[in-house]
């Protein structure tokens, strides 16, 4: 069974490869990043790490990765922690690393994907959850959002600004490329492209 630091080395690629690396972890140590990625999601991750880190459990992690994406800023607070964890991290997409997942993906110490994954990067945007309150009109919540718009701008701003950074610093873009990219209505990767420009370490 091969480890994960003999992946990408030339042979023809088999679809089995990821079942195995998978299989080389114990339950435990694999985390999965699924769709609609939140501060829940990465409290509750960032508490696992941190668990398996102060027992000394396991010598390597797995963060399992099929994800369209989720919340960014909690996406940069996992990257975060993944960069101080003091246990090997691997991240495996199988499927989807799309948006926030693609940022948890650069936090990984080896960065892996099978042939059929993609990657996707685009510009941070704000989504508004809940409803109108019954006592508040239309002109009421229209007014709210409007003066709440500048603050929402600078937010998205400063995410982006950091989501460039940790684009660029990982995959050896320079910031203007990694603009270009988000500029494009979202540009998706299929993994060789991914791996010429530097975000996954290999294919598996």
């Amino acid at each position: 069974m091969p480890s994960t630091s003999d992946i990408g080395s030339p042979r023809e690629r088999d679809p089995s490869i990821a079942l195995q690396i998978l299989a080389r972890f114990r339950p435990g140590a694999i985390i999965k990043i699924g769709n609609n990625f939140d501060f829940k999601d990465a409290a509750s991750i960032i508490q696992r790490i941190d668990w398996l880190e102060e027992g000394d459990l396991v010598q390597e992690i797995l963060l399992h990765i099929d994800s369209d994406g989720g919340n960014l800023d909690a996406s940069i607070r996992l990257y975060g922690r993944l960069n101080r964890c003091r246990i090997d991290t691997v991240g495996l997409v199988t499927g989807r690393a799309l948006s926030a997942a693609c940022i948890i993906l650069q936090g990984c110490n080896r960065r892996l994907s099978d042939s059929y994954s993609r990657l996707g990067v685009h510009e941070p945007h704000y989504e508004r959850s809940g409803s109108i309150l019954p006592m508040t009109t239309v002109e009421d919540e229209v007014r709210r959002v409007q003066e709440s718009y500048p603050k929402i701008i600078e937010n998205l701003e400063v995410l982006k600004m950091k989501a460039v950074e940790i684009l660029s610093k990982n995959s050896g873009q320079t910031h203007d490329e990694i603009r270009d990219l988000m500029k494009r209505l979202g540009t998706i990767l299929p993994p060789e492209l991914a791996l010429q420009m530097g975000f996954i370490d290999a294919i598996v």
